[in-house]
Formats: C-alpha cells, structure tokens, sequence
C-alpha cells in the first residue's frame, strides 16, 4: 500500500483538509498527510495506488449537532483508513469517494480500449 514508486503526477487533482489530515487526490493514487502532532515532528505521509483500494465506504453521523462524515478506504491487503471531515466540510467525503471511483473506472476501461485500438 504504501510505494516508493516514481508516480507521474506532480500536481494534486484535488486536495482536502479534515480533522486530523489532508488528503491529496492525484488521477492514479491518494497521498494521506496526518496533521496530529507526531506526525508533523516524523513528516509521515501514506500513499494509497487506485490498484490497491478494494472498497470506498461513506458514513455520515445521525446527531443533531456536531456532524461528521467519515470515508473509509478499504484496501486489498486488508488494510483499512479512515479519514473524518468536520460539519463545514460534511459533504466532502462523499465528493472524494465519487472523484476517486471514477479514476479507478477510468482505469479499468482504459486497458480495454487499447486492446481494442490493437484488434
């Protein structure tokens, strides 16, 4: 899950602050910086490839004040990261999980419209 392959992105697609991180979202991997204090003294940072997410889930709390959304990334080796955005930016995780799905659909159709280009 984690890579130290060269990607071939410089400039984030789209970038989102939440509670305890900020998430960059390039056209080919997630690149998760936590703002909690150890790891601003470590500099820690994740990088998730589209080819390693198994599932997207979004889940929004059902209180009357104080609401929160979660997006939980599913990874294929069952690795699992949650990323919480505050009431003000409530929607944003539903907009990332829908931004990301469609990389990864692009991403599936594409091999198959060169093999298709080739025939």
């Amino acid at each position: 899950m984690v890579t130290n392959a060269v990607l071939h992105h410089n400039t984030p697609v789209l970038t989102a602050q939440g509670l305890f991180h900020d998430l960059d979202i390039y056209p080919d991997h997630l690149v998760i910086h936590r703002t909690d204090l150890l790891s601003r003294l470590f500099g820690t940072e994740e990088v998730i490839l589209y080819n390693d997410i198994k599932n997207l889930i979004v889940h929004d709390s059902n209180f009357l004040i104080n609401n929160w959304s979660q997006l939980i990334i599913a990874c294929k080796n069952g690795k699992t990261r949650v990323l919480t955005y505050g009431a003000p930016k409530q929607h944003i995780a539903q907009h990332i999980k829908e931004t990301v799905e469609d990389f990864i659909s692009r991403r599936e159709v594409a091999p198959l419209m060169k093999t298709d280009a080739h025939a």
